[in-house]
């Protein structure tokens, strides 16, 4: 089972972030960064559900090679993001990547770049081209997330052109469970078909 949350932090005071990072600090690497609120809240829901899930209180996270962070010694996986004043974070015993993005003005050029043929035509016939276009980002950066390669991965390597109209679909080996809540797309991918909101 895969369990995803999310939080908005706009409420959240400059002195409740302190007492977060301090509360938290000792389970990140050095290398692990500390210092942006929204990353902070992001490290401060996933130990959250760390412990509350599966128990677990004593962990180190730190980061591998490409810099995707992971918990030593241990059978669990996560995968966390941050957009404007949403967090996004998903826990499971399976790898995971999870993606949120603020829903805004979608960008041509970006598009072209990034996305594949399909997609871009996709986007020129949708019907809400600012939803489809930011939802089409959060499936294509939770899949590199997932391999754990970032935008570096290309995002054009993927294209999810015939799913954009499905919250929930199979494709490239993955399960993929996609949502909106206000002005933010979500996406959380696994080999675990499971998926849960954790509340």
């Amino acid at each position: 089972m895969i369990y995803y949350c999310y939080k908005n932090i706009s409420e959240i005071s400059d002195e409740q972030y302190e007492k977060m990072r301090q509360e938290i600090a000792f389970h990140f690497s050095e290398r692990a960064s500390m210092k942006r609120k929204d990353s902070i809240c992001a490290k401060y829901l996933l130990c959250n559900m760390l412990e509350s899930l599966f128990g677990i209180s004593e962990y180190f996270i730190s980061p591998d090679e490409n810099g995707k962070l992971f918990i030593d010694k241990s059978d669990i996986f996560f995968s966390i993001s941050h957009s404007k004043d949403m967090i996004f974070c998903a826990v499971g015993t399976k790898q995971i990547g999870c993606d949120v993005q603020e829903i805004t003005k979608s960008n041509g050029k970006v598009a072209k770049r990034f996305f594949t043929e399909k997609e871009n035509e996709l986007l020129l016939r949708a019907e809400n081209e600012d939803e489809t276009f930011f939802k089409l980002w959060t499936v294509k950066e939770s899949i590199l997330k997932y391999h754990g390669s970032g935008i570096s991965g290309g995002l054009s390597t993927y294209d999810f052109s015939d799913c954009c109209d499905k919250e929930k679909f199979n494709k490239h080996g993955l399960t993929f469970t996609t949502f909106k809540k206000d002005k933010y797309a979500f996406s959380v991918c696994s080999t675990d078909a499971e998926s849960c909101l954790y509340e």
